[in-house]
């Protein structure tokens, strides 16, 4: 299957006012290992320089599965 190895599917999503602040959540769908990002922005953006920092340390994911939030589309 091809999403039998970490960093194959990534799941994203915002999780707004949580806590009192906003945060970046990736998880990853083989080993269900968090990335939280705590973040001031939802804007598309800022959305696009977390996931630049974490695709240069784990590289592209196959796919991206997210609820196509504004922030996760091109417009």
């Amino acid at each position: 299957m091809l999403h039998e190895k970490p960093w194959s599917r990534v799941h994203i999503d915002h999780a707004v006012n949580f806590i009192g602040h906003n945060w970046l959540v990736l998880i990853d769908a083989y080993s269900k290992y968090p990335i939280i990002h705590q973040t001031t922005s939802t804007s598309s953006k800022a959305t696009i320089q977390l996931l630049e920092e974490d695709f240069a340390h784990f590289g592209f994911p196959h796919t991206i599965v997210s609820d196509n939030a504004t922030s996760f589309s091109s417009g």
